[in-house]
């Protein structure tokens, strides 16, 4: 019993380490707020493992893309919202010329 155990645990601690973090938008695209110039709205979904750092990381990774597409030269996070039920942060950005 306390071999299977063992062996459990081994591969529950195999599976965290090389699950890694994760975050996605599942094909969505940024949207544009229709009542704030320049204010950008997209989501980004991730997994149990995926950090504040991680999600930061992955923002900046959309908000630099919506930079290059439209002609923006800077950002600011204005909010962003976390999902309750499904692990997703939906976040409000406006840009600058």
């Amino acid at each position: 019993m306390l071999k299977k155990l063992s062996q459990l645990t081994v591969i529950v601690a195999t599976c965290l380490l090389f699950s890694g973090c994760m975050a996605t938008t599942y094909g969505g695209k940024p949207v544009a707020n229709p009542t704030q110039k320049n204010v950008y709205t997209f989501t980004l979904y991730k997994n149990a493992f995926a950090t504040r750092e991680y999600m930061d990381k992955k923002a900046d990774e959309q908000c630099q893309k919506i930079m290059a597409e439209h002609g923006y030269k800077d950002y600011k996070i204005l909010k962003v919202d976390s999902g309750i039920l499904i692990n997703k942060d939906t976040f409000h950005v406006k840009f600058y010329r």
